[in-house]
C-alpha cells in the first residue's frame, strides 16, 4: 500500500508540475502555437523523472540539497494567500461552495474528512522523512513545522481560489489579482512545491523497497529506477486519464490509510506500550518479534479489512453516499478506531500478541 500511494502521489505531482511547466511556456510566449499542452506534458514528466533520478543516485544527500534550494516556495505560498485574502476578503467571507448541501453539519464533517483521509495518505512520507530519527521526541518538531503546520497552510491557497474566484489554479486567479506578472510567479511556485514533494516520494519508494529481504541487495540504481519507472511510464502515456481520475484514487487511499493507522497506533501504544525490537525488524527466524505466520498478521489482516468496511459502510468514497453517525463522527476516526479495537482484541485471541519488546 505504501509503494501504490506513493507512486500514485509521485504520478500527480510530476504531472501538475509538466502542465505548470507548459502554462509557464506560454504565458512567457516560449509555446509554439503548433504544439499542444497534450505534446509537452508527457516530455516535460520525462525530463523531469530523469532529473530527479540523477540527483537522487546521491541519496539522502540529494534529498537534502533540492529541498534546501526549494525551501523558499514556502513563503512564496504564504505572500499568494496573503494577496488573495488581502484583495478579495469581502468575496471570500461571502463565498458558498458551489457543491454544499444543504446540512450544514455534514458540510462541515466532510470537510474535515477530506482533510483528514488526505493527510493520512502522506503517511509513508513523514515515515521515510523521520527514520532516520534518533527518537520519536526528535521527530515530532521537525514534521509538524515541515508538513503539520505549511500543509494545511497552503492548502487554503486552493480554497480561497475556489471559493472567490472558482478556480484552484493559482496562475489563473494571481493573473486576475495582479497580472501576467504574479501568473509567472504562481507556475514557478507550483512546479517548485510538486517538484520538490516528489523527490522525496520517489526516494521514500525506493527506501521502502530495500526493506523486501529479496530486494536488500539490489543496488540503489536499480532500485530507483524500479520505483521512477512506473512514474514515468504513466506520465508519457496516460498523464490527461490519470489526472482526471486522481480523485478516485486518492478516495481509496483514505479507505486504506485509516484503519492502517489505527491499526499501528494500537499496536506501538497498546500492546508493545512504545517499545520497537530493532532486531526483530531486521530478523528472519520465525520466532523474531514480528515473524507472525510467515511474514503475514492474521490479527492485523482481519482487522484491516474490518477497519475499510467501517469506512465505506459510513461514507461511499466515489459517491460521498453517507448513512448512519458520519456527519458526527467522520468516516476515518470511526474505521481507524474499529481496525485498532479489532488488532488488540484479534492479536489477544490469536496468542502471537507482542509483550513490549525492548528496544536493541
Amino acid at each position: 500500500m505504501q509503494i501504490i500511494s506513493i507512486i500514485g502521489w509521485n504520478s500527480l505531482l510530476l504531472i501538475f508540475f509538466a502542465k505548470s511547466a507548459t502554462q509557464l511556456l506560454g504565458v512567457l510566449g516560449l509555446l509554439s502555437p503548433a504544439i499542444s499542452a497534450r505534446q509537452i506534458v508527457p516530455a516535460a514528466t520525462l525530463l523531469a523523472c530523469t532529473f530527479i533520478y540523477f540527483s537522487l543516485l546521491w541519496g539522502a544527500r540529494g534529498v537534502a540539497t533540492i529541498s534546501k534550494i526549494l525551501v523558499a516556495h514556502v513563503l512564496i505560498g504564504l505572500w499568494m494567500l496573503y494577496l488573495l485574502v488581502s484583495h478579495r476578503w469581502p468575496e471570500l467571507s461571502a463565498a458558498r461552495p458551489a457543491l454544499a448541501r444543504p446540512d450544514r453539519l455534514w458540510n462541515y464533517t466532510t470537510g474535515i474528512e477530506l482533510g483528514i483521509s488526505s493527510t493520512l495518505s502522506w503517511w509513508p512520507y513523514v515515515g521515510a522523512m523521520i527514520r532516520m530519527a534518533p527518537n520519536a521526541r526528535t521527530a515530532v518538531l521537525p514534521v509538524m513545522l515541515g508538513m503539520g503546520a505549511p500543509v494545511p497552510l497552503l492548502s487554503l491557497i486552493g480554497l480561497a481560489g475556489v471559493l472567490v474566484l472558482k478556480t484552484s489554479d493559482p496562475a489563473q486567479w494571481l493573473r486576475t489579482v495582479g497580472g501576467t506578472p504574479y501568473a509567472i510567479v504562481a507556475l514557478l511556485f507550483v512546479g517548485a512545491a510538486n517538484f520538490g514533494t516528489a523527490i522525496a516520494g520517489i526516494y521514500s519508494s525506493a527506501i521502502g523497497l530495500r526493506n523486501f529481504a529479496a530486494l536488500e541487495r539490489t543496488p540503489w540504481w536499480l532500485l530507483l529506477l524500479a520505483t521512477i519507472a512506473p512514474v514515468a511510464v504513466i506520465g508519457m502515456l496516460i498523464p490527461e486519464l490519470f489526472f482526471a481520475k486522481f480523485g478516485t484514487f486518492l478516495a481509496f487511499l483514505g479507505v486504506g490509510f485509516a484503519p492502517l493507522c489505527g491499526i499501528q497506533m494500537a499496536d506501538h501504544f497498546v500492546l508493545r506500550h512504545r517499545r520497537v525490537s530493532l532486531t526483530g525488524i531486521y530478523a528472519r527466524d520465525r520466532a523474531g518479534a514480528y515473524a507472525y505466520l510467515h511474514g503475514f498478521n492474521p490479527a492485523a489482516v482481519v482487522a484491516l479489512a474490518l477497519g475499510c468496511a467501517v469506512y465505506i459502510g459510513l461514507l461511499n468514497p466515489l459517491t460521498f453516499a453517507s448513512s448512519g453517525p458520519y456527519k458526527f463522527l467522520t468516516a476515518s476516526l470511526p474505521a481507524a478506531l474499529g481496525a485498532g479495537v479489532a488488532y488488540v482484541v484479534g492479536s489477544r485471541v490469536y496468542g502471537r500478541h507482542p509483550r513490549g519488546t525492548a528496544t536493541g
